[in-house]
């Protein structure tokens, strides 16, 4: 079938007019042809409705079904009858399912060659409809006129048939739509057959059948006329009642003075004005007074004919309140001024509802947001991925167009890069488990690691059992995995701390300070750990570990032991700050010191000061972790600098009291000798002083002796 235009359709509109008459109460104007409110609200219902609104609106299915006017749904590339309502099956004789399995080519009589003749008589006669011959379940033939319409359907493009039976006075509605191109050709031909032959009888005779003719004719019109004004009275009354009983609020308006001329009933009932209050109004009545300029802008620019979609208004209900309306109208000539029919379709609690699921929208994006959730949607036959919003910045990324599985793992890092990409292809694989659920860590564009835990549920397989579509969450657990990492790596070190005096029995103080080290190294993650002794001078830094590597290769800094503070390069920046100190950019770090020479090339670290009596005794460093270093790090190297240097310093202590001790036992052993010699000396003194008394007592014993004999001097 042809697809006529809208345009088509008004101009056969008042075509029909013209040839069945007009009702009294629809004057015909003197300057445009007249245009019958059925053929309006035929052209309404056949072009002016929305293909979608005509599939979802119950109210239109509803007038499918219970029009008495014979109606088909029919696909136009097939020629399926793809739906038929009750009064086309009351017509044709089937019922409506055996309709729904038929072609229109099995009930249509005309074969292709006169389809295409018709199609080009309606188009040489300037009609929007088509003469066909359809035949009935009981073999019965029918003349048809058919009008249709493309319309879009449930997505797919079908053709709107509507069809009256002109079976009765056929002969006589073709005689008034060719009579006078016939009449002439006849008149023609016999006018050049009489001057051919010259016989006056036989043109008498032409002129006399012309006459019988002629008469015949204007019987059978005027008998085709009267049935034609009963039709269309008929006819009228049904698009008056399908205007006033409409379930959608209708109206027609005078341009010139936008006064209201016509409401029907739902109007009435939807506003809350009475018919004589409408027809007292103009449109700008039920406008507010803010939207008044867009009505008299609109106004201005309606087109010349046909549809306007002017779209969405606010409408003043006579209780003042304000409703939402999709307007849909088309100019006509109404009681002979030039007028617009309206249809206005309430659409406040459609508003209300998208308003209310927006919101909800919202709240959720919100909430998933500050949750750090995000959820996603993925084809795996087309390898891509729906996903909300927040989704990529979850991965420290911007909005990327397309994300494809090729994307999560490249942004994925590269140590959990297989386990995830295993856990999902198990999952997709046949007989696979429907959920799954990891965490995995990403890399900022800052280099920062963060944490995610992505939970995916296959919600469609193929038929070999393959996943074909997965739905699933993810959220950001990097907080959660911080914590659970800063409980695990505070046990390790609890457990590093009290393993450090049982080292410190076993090993002799550089092998203990360098497993210090190597521990700062294993609980930091670092590549490089260096512990260093600060003289009392506060000026010179002794390095007494060297980082693995280091030692390794043999470099000058492991001969190097002593080193001027000036010289000392970042380690000793702790020393002068008197505080922690934390590079994670060392290459953009401002007022660097440089390296000492021989040390490895630096990324990140961190220096930690060991003070003891107002005095830094010793700098604790690791560097190269190949993440940013954290605050715990710094408290991790703290710890084991501090517990280093107070085992050393005590044991340096017991070493030195030790030495004290072997001192004052050496000098005890050399008191004690020096004692028995003096007891020998004593006692030899007292014996040769024993030896000296004997003479003096001898002496002493001569001179106690009497003279005798007179012994003088």
């Amino acid at each position: 079938m042809m697809t006529p235009s809208t345009a088509d359709i008004a101009a056969a509109s008042a075509m029909e007019y013209r040839r069945a008459g007009r009702p009294a109460s629809w004057p015909r104007a003197a300057s445009a042809p007249p245009i019958s409110l059925r053929h309006i609200l035929a052209a309404l219902w056949l072009a002016l409705i929305p293909s979608t609104l005509f599939a979802q609106v119950p109210d239109f299915r509803q007038v499918f079904d219970d029009h008495g006017v014979v109606m088909l749904l029919i696909d136009p590339a097939s020629g399926q009858i793809v739906d038929a309502n009750p009064a086309a099956a009351d017509f044709y004789g089937y019922g409506r399912d055996a309709l729904r399995s038929m072609t229109i080519a099995q009930i249509n009589t005309f074969s292709a060659e006169l389809v295409a003749a018709e199609r080009a008589l309606a188009e040489k006669e300037n009609r929007n409809y088509f003469i066909f011959r359809h035949r009935l379940a009981s073999g019965e033939l029918r003349t048809v006129e058919v009008y249709s319409h493309p319309f879009e359907f449930d997505g797919r493009p079908l053709l709107l048939s509507m069809i009256h039976d002109i079976t009765p006075g056929r002969s006589l509605e073709e005689g008034m739509w060719h009579y006078q191109q016939r009449l002439e050709e006849l008149v023609a031909a016999r006018t050049a057959e009489a001057e051919a032959r010259h016989r006056a009888v036989i043109a008498l005779l032409a002129g006399l059948s012309v006459a019988a003719v002629l008469t015949l004719v204007l019987v059978l019109a005027i008998r085709r006329i009267k049935r034609a004004e009963a039709e269309l009275r008929e006819s009228d009354a049904l698009y008056r009642h399908l205007f006033h009983a409409n379930p959608n609020p209708m109206w027609v308006f005078e341009l010139a003075t936008r006064r209201f001329l016509a409401v029907n009933d739902a109007a009435v009932s939807h506003y809350g004005y009475s018919r004589d209050e409408f027809l007292s109004m103009t449109i700008k009545d039920i406008r507010p007074p803010e939207d008044l300029p867009r009505l008299y802008e609109n106004l201005g620019e309606l087109p010349a004919g046909g549809l306007d979609q002017a779209g969405v208004w606010r409408h003043l209900k006579k209780d003042g309140s304000v409703i939402e309306v999709e307007i849909t109208s088309h100019v006509l000539e109404f009681d002979r001024r030039e007028c617009e029919l309206v249809l206005a379709h309430d659409i406040t609690a459609r508003r209300q509802a998208e308003e209310r699921l927006r919101e909800s929208e919202e709240r959720l994006r919100l909430s998933t947001e500050l949750a750090q959730v995000a959820v996603w949607d993925y084809r795996v036959p087309t390898d891509r991925m729906s996903r909300s919003k927040n989704h990529d910045s979850l991965y420290g990324l911007p909005w990327q167009d397309d994300w494809e599985f090729g994307t999560f793992l490249d942004v994925t890092h590269p140590d959990d890069r297989a386990r995830a990409h295993e856990t999902i292809r198990q999952s997709l694989a046949p007989g696979g488990l429907d959920h799954y659920a990891f965490d995995f860590r990403v890399i900022h564009p800052d280099q920062s690691i963060h944490w995610l835990s992505v939970v995916g549920q296959v919600v469609e397989r193929g038929p070999d059992g393959s996943g074909m579509t997965v739905r699933g969450t993810l959220t950001d657990v990097t907080e959660r995995k911080r914590g659970e990492l800063a409980l695990a790596l505070a046990a390790r070190r609890d457990q590093a701390l009290l393993n450090l005096p049982e080292a410190a029995e076993a090993l002799d103080e550089a092998a203990f300070m360098q497993r210090g080290q190597e521990l700062a190294e294993e609980l930091t993650g670092s590549r490089i750990a260096v512990i260093h002794l600060v003289d009392d001078d506060q000026e010179t830094i002794e390095r007494v570990t060297w980082p693995r590597a280091t030692l390794e290769q043999d470099c000058r800094a492991t001969r190097d032991k002593h080193c001027p503070v000036s010289q000392a390069g970042v380690w000793a920046d702790a020393l002068r700050l008197r505080a922690p100190v934390v590079f994670n950019d060392y290459a953009n770090a401002p007022d660097k010191h440089g390296l000492p020479q021989g040390d490895a090339g630096l990324e990140r670290l961190i220096s930690v000061p060991v003070i003891e009596d107002g005095r830094v005794r010793m700098l604790t460093g690791v560097g190269n972790k190949p993440e940013p270093y954290s605050g715990a790090d710094v408290e991790t190297v703290r710890l084991l600098g501090e517990s280093i240097w107070r085992i050393v310093s005590k044991k340096r202590q017991q070493a030195e009291l030790r030495q004290k001790l072997a001192e004052l036992q050496q000098w005890y052993e050399v008191m004690l000798g020096r004692e028995g010699r003096i007891l020998e000396l004593k006692r030899e003194a007292d014996a040769l002083r024993q030896r000296l008394d004997e003479p003096r007592r001898y002496a002493e014993d001569l001179a106690d002796l009497p003279q005798e004999g007179g012994i003088a001097e």
